[in-house]
């Protein structure tokens, strides 16, 4: 888990002169799971991704995902990409 332990910042923010720059804690959670800005604790769900324990309250919006995939691109810099939780449709019956 120490390989994707650090601070994320927004992809691109570099280049827009650090607006948006918004740090991102993830820590390991010493059980072989990872604490993600802070919340509860997520865990292996396939290779480098990582789902929440728990659903996601309908308060967090769109700015927090229940499921986290890590990617080392050629240069070796880790990133990590989010899976929004939308919530879910049903279809309703017909009237």
């Amino acid at each position: 888990m120490s390989k994707f332990a650090g601070t994320y910042r927004n992809i691109g923010a570099a280049d827009t002169g650090g607006r948006g720059n918004v740090g991102l804690l993830v820590e390991d959670s010493g059980d072989g799971g990872l604490v993600i800005d802070g919340r509860r604790v997520y865990r292996p769900a396939g290779p480098n991704t990582f789902t929440l324990d728990r659903t996601l309250p309908l308060e967090s919006g769109f700015q927090v995902s229940n499921k986290y995939v890590f990617v080392t691109d050629p240069s070796g810099a880790v990133k990590m990409f989010g899976h929004v939780n939308a919530g879910g449709y049903e279809k309703a019956p017909l009237q």
